[in-house]
């Protein structure tokens, strides 16, 4: 039999057992009720008995109108409830109709009694003997059946009462047996239960637990044919199915990990993302596909002036004139075929300025093709464009410096022999005649030719210089008289050194070109009478004034300022000066060099130059130099000596025939004896043949074979006594860039003049 069957029909026993139990209970209950009633009836009826004895034992006395309406209120009271009454048992209904009989025979003889007391009134006198006794027995009459309606009553709830007591005692009996067969049948129940259902359930708990600890071989294994046995063969087979499965759940579960690790990774992904944008200085710019704004971030509204409130739900168009709203137009025309566009544009920033901006923006599409989104990075140009002009500048600068750099070698060499022979023309021509003016004028030609090159390799900062570490205001002081008589009378000179000027390191013929186109420069600014001031002082730059001038260095410099009187400077004129070839003067009257040099010098020596000038109010030239800290003699002012002969054996190494012929017939001229060679092979075959000394090695830098130093390093091998003096035409990087612009090292720059190259020989001659 299955166990719900079994458990149906001791359901079902139980469920009888005890609605009988309670229809029992509710019978005696009812018994005890209706005995309630049924007392409290008889109680009443008592009372009206005994309320009618004392009413009929009144009357009998006094004999009163009240009492005869009293008796007929009670008995009309007695007679409807006892009418009422329906008793079910037989006995009971006899009973009562004897009360009522009684109660109707009260009655009659009461009110016989109360006809004859009537009678008796109304005669007026107190009756006679018959009377009075008829009125006693009357009297007795009635006591006497009240007494037997009161006793009638009395074993009528005596019976009530037995009867109620015999109902308890049998329901109780029934009730008792009932709850004994409830009993035994809850028990055979939970004995059954013990038997067939808890030992299979903790079997099959404890297969649940070996499962669990993963014995998955173990088999509850059952012969019953009910549920239990049906769930633990079921059992069985999910145990099979379980181990057949271990190895996909085993996949799964490393599926649900990898899972878990890239959605991890998409989360951490995410989160990278939104930190970047909101942490890039980059503006971003998200439009939905009818091109309303839907994301911008911080950096975008501070770039425009907008808050986030006031650019979302706005369309770019309305932040663009109608210029640039044209580029937006095509641009934005693009979203739905393209899917990367970057351009430049001009946004209007909140204050109506423009903003120069990068778009580099994407287009955003579903799985489907669909576009959802357009995002954007803007950048901000304005920065990228003032480099951009720097660098422009820059490059013009360089491309100066290469121009100059590549025709100084060839010139300067041209320059030489010019300047050169003329030198040796005019000291061969009679001064009053007419070829003489005509030879200086050539020689004033090519020294300003010479002049020029030298400017425009100073531009580019490659320029050749013999940096010494020198007293500015020693060497200024020096030139002041030469500054005069180049600015002229009429403009007053004003020298204000500083005290204590620390020590600088730069070529002093560079502190001459400075001041001299300085000055000249303030001089044409000057209409008439005016003054030029040169002051020097020590000055340390700062971080905080350094970030407020780009380009300039934390450190400490020494400040020369040329500063004048004259006509000042507009801002387009301020933005140029410093440009190769620019200048206000009229054609012809400057080559527009002067500043250009000036700003090349300072550079070339690490320096930096501030300008300060506006129309109507003079100008001001700022130039600082580094403070030098190497521990070397300040150089004195040279004093070029006067020229002697000389009688020492000089090697002369030249590439270009015209300059080597040249500086041959200089030297023998001046009683050198000079050994020429065109390149450095030649020079080391005459050094080996030549027996005697040789005292001096005149040598180009850059020529074919080998360079000068190399060659000079192989012929002290010949002759290890041999001074050597360097000369080139090419610009300084050139040179340094071969080692030999060094400390201590004699450079003589081409082109030269007789007098220098004579001077410059001797110099080196004469420290040995």
């Amino acid at each position: 039999m299955k166990i719900q069957t079994r458990l149906k029909i001791g359901v079902v026993l139980s469920v009888v057992l005890a609605v009988t139990v309670g229809a029992l209970v509710f019978a005696s209950a009812r018994s005890v009720k209706k005995a309630e009633v049924e007392t409290e009836k008889i109680t009443e009826i008592i009372s009206g008995i005994s309320a009618l004895q004392n009413i009929a034992h009144e009357y009998s006395h006094y004999f009163g109108e009240r009492s005869l309406i009293q008796s007929q209120l009670v008995y009309d009271s007695l007679l409807e409830l006892l009418s009422e009454w329906r008793f079910s048992d037989h006995e009971k209904r006899i009973t009562a109709d004897h009360i009522i009989r009684d109660l109707k025979s009260f009655k009659a003889d009461f009110f016989r009694l109360a006809a004859v007391e009537n009678n008796i009134w109304d005669s007026g006198r107190q009756g006679n003997a018959s009377e009075q006794e008829l009125k006693e027995r009357l009297t007795v009459q009635l006591m006497v059946k009240l007494q037997a309606a009161t006793s009638l009553a009395l074993q009528l709830q005596g019976e009530i009462q037995s009867d109620l007591s015999s109902t308890l005692y049998r329901n109780s009996v029934a009730i008792a047996c009932y709850l004994s067969s409830l009993t035994g049948l809850i028990v055979g129940i939970l004995f059954w239960v013990r038997s067939s259902l808890a030992k299979p359930i903790t079997n099959l708990q404890e297969g649940i637990r070996r499962i669990g600890a993963g014995h998955l071989d173990h088999q509850v294994g059952t012969d019953a044919t009910d549920e239990i046995g049906e769930l633990s063969r079921a059992f069985d087979l999910m145990t099979k199915d379980l181990k057949r499965s271990t190895a996909s759940i085993v996949d799964l579960n490393r599926e649900i990990a990898e899972r878990k690790k890239v959605e991890q990774a998409l989360r951490e992904s995410e989160w990278k993302y939104r930190r970047i944008l909101e942490t890039t200085s980059e503006g971003c710019w998200m439009l939905d596909p009818q091109l309303k704004t839907i994301e911008v971030n911080d950096s975008l509204c501070k770039m425009l002036g907008y808050s986030r409130g006031e650019m979302l739900g706005k369309t770019p168009f309305e932040f663009v004139d109608e210029e640039n709203r044209k580029i937006f137009v095509e641009q934005t025309s693009k979203i739905p075929g393209t899917s990367h566009r970057s351009y430049e544009i001009k946004l209007k920033k909140k204050n109506g300025e423009d903003l120069s901006v990068w778009f580099n923006a994407t287009t955003i599409k579903d799985e489907q093709g669909n576009v959802q989104s357009a995002f954007a990075f803007v950048t901000d140009t304005t920065e990228r464009k003032r480099l951009e002009a720097q660098l422009l500048q820059a490059q013009k600068m360089v491309s100066v410096g290469r121009l100059a750099g590549g025709v100084a070698h060839d010139f300067n060499n041209m320059l030489g022999v010019i300047i050169g022979h003329t030198e040796l023309a005019i000291d061969q021509v009679d001064p009053s005649l007419p070829l003489h003016a005509d030879l200086k004028e050539i020689l004033k030609a090519a020294q300003r030719s010479a002049d020029l090159t030298r400017q425009l390799l100073a531009f580019a900062r490659r320029q050749t210089a013999a940096p010494r570490v020198l007293d500015l205001n020693d060497t200024i002081g020096g030139m002041l008289k030469m500054l005069r008589r180049l600015i002229g009378e009429d403009i007053e000179l004003a020298w204000m050194p500083g005290a204590g000027i620390w020590p600088v390191k730069i070529d002093p013929g560079q502190v001459d070109q400075i001041l001299a186109n300085l000055c000249v420069n303030a001089r044409d600014a000057i209409a008439g009478v005016g003054k030029i001031t040169i002051e020097t002082h020590n000055i340390v730059l700062d971080e905080t004034y350094c970030t407020d001038h780009p380009g300039f260095v934390p450190g400490e410099y020494v400040m020369l300022t040329v500063s004048d009187n004259g006509c000042g400077m507009n801002k387009e004129t301020l933005a140029n000066i410093f440009e190769p070839f620019f200048t206000t003067k009229e054609v012809g009257e400057g080559t527009g060099m002067g500043l250009s040099t000036v700003y090349g010098i300072v550079k070339q020596n690490d320096g930096f130059i501030n300008v300060y000038s506006e129309p109507g109010q003079g100008a001001a030239f700022k130039i600082y130099i580094p403070r030098t800290k190497r521990a070397e003699k300040v150089t004195e002012k040279y004093v070029e000596p006067a020229i002697p002969k000389g009688t020492e054996t000089v090697l002369l190494v030249e590439d270009e025939a015209p300059v080597l012929a040249l500086g041959k017939t200089v030297l023998e001229r001046f009683g050198y004896t000079v050994l020429g060679a065109l390149t450095p092979l030649e020079a080391l075959a005459m050094a080996k043949e030549h027996k005697g000394p040789i005292h001096l090695l005149i040598t180009d830098i850059v020529m074919p074979e080998m360079n000068g130093k190399e060659l000079k390093t192989r012929i002290e091998k010949l002759k290890p006594d041999i001074e050597v003096l360097y000369m080139s035409g090419y610009p300084a990087d050139v040179i340094v860039h071969r080692g030999i612009l060094e400390d201590n090292v004699h450079f003589l720059e081409k082109p030269f003049s007789i007098n220098s190259l004579l001077g410059k020989v001797r110099e080196v001659l004469d420290q040995t």
